[in-house]
Formats: structure tokens, C-alpha cells, sequence
């Protein structure tokens, strides 16, 4: 059960970090064109 939360919350974590990643490099690409 624990280690079931635990994966669940590390991919949340991750799947957030890559979304503002994607988020920045979008506006990044924008600001430069």
C-alpha cells in the first residue's frame, strides 16, 4: 500500500516538473519568435 503511494506521488511530482518544463519552454520558444 505504502510503496503503491509513494510511486503515485513521485509520478505526480515528475509528471509536474515536466509539464513546467514544458510550460517554460514554450514561453521561451514564444519570447524568441
Amino acid at each position: 500500500m505504502l510503496g503503491q503511494v509513494t510511486e503515485y506521488y513521485l509520478f505526480n511530482v515528475f509528471t509536474n516538473k515536466i509539464k513546467k518544463l514544458a510550460s517554460n519552454k514554450k514561453s521561451a520558444f514564444l519570447h524568441f519568435t
